[in-house]
């Protein structure tokens, strides 16, 4: 997984098994928008990147690089959160 991450520009991580409704919403999410990287990982391998089982997380190679989701587990509501973090945040000073 780690290698896919640092490839990719957006990544959703899964954290969980495949029996679970959260990955029911990935597989339903991932039909609706195939420009973005979904992986599904054990839920063991969760806490090596400091979440919790059956979490989405967005992995980025631009500003914040990790970002855990915490809404509902349905496709319209994690589309609407891929579709907010998937550009990256530009400041100004002035």
């Amino acid at each position: 997984m780690k290698q896919q991450k640092d490839y990719q520009q957006l990544s959703l991580v899964f954290f969980g098994d495949r029996e679970s409704s959260g990955y029911s919403t990935l597989t339903r999410t991932s039909m609706a928008n195939i420009e973005w990287l979904f992986v599904v990982t054990p839920a063991e391998c969760a806490e090596e990147y400091g979440v919790t089982a059956n979490s989405f997380v967005l992995f980025r190679n631009f500003d914040e690089k990790k970002i855990v989701y915490t809404g509902a587990h349905d496709p319209k509501s994690v589309l609407k959160w891929l579709d907010f973090y998937r550009i990256p945040i530009y400041s100004m000073n002035l």
